[in-house]
């Protein structure tokens, strides 16, 4: 079984929604791709977050899953539960989306993207 060390407020930034930590998204964004076992494209975060917040649920049960009031609470919290790093199980990659297929798109993105007029031949090669 392959793992990897990440801090759990950046976890609890995936089960939450709410980015908790000083260091932005891209340690979310890896740690999403380590836990689903496959590359995330940023516009399916709103697609795959459900499966995100449960491969990660499973492997904390503790995991909080509502945004919090107060974010630097929430990040103190966690880190008092979890320690500064935890151990995470990587993915077997089952929900690999092909980042053009409109599966992964959100819906209200998948309506733009069929009224969208086609771009003429010449442009598309």
């Amino acid at each position: 079984m392959e793992t990897k060390s990440f801090d759990p407020a950046v976890l609890a930034g995936l089960t939450t929604g709410i980015v908790l930590t000083d260091d932005g998204f891209s340690p979310m964004h890896e740690a999403a791709e380590w836990v689903m076992g496959h590359p995330i494209w940023t516009h399916q975060f709103p697609t795959m977050l459900p499966a995100i917040r449960d491969a990660i649920v499973a492997q904390f049960a503790d995991m909080p899953t509502e945004a919090p009031d107060d974010f630097m609470q929430a990040a103190v919290d966690v880190r008092a539960r979890y320690g500064k790093a935890v151990e995470v199980r990587r993915g077997a990659g089952e929900t690999a989306i092909n980042p053009l297929d409109p599966k992964g798109f959100p819906e209200a993105m998948r309506k733009r993207k069929s009224e969208a007029p086609a771009l003429p031949r010449e442009r598309r090669e």
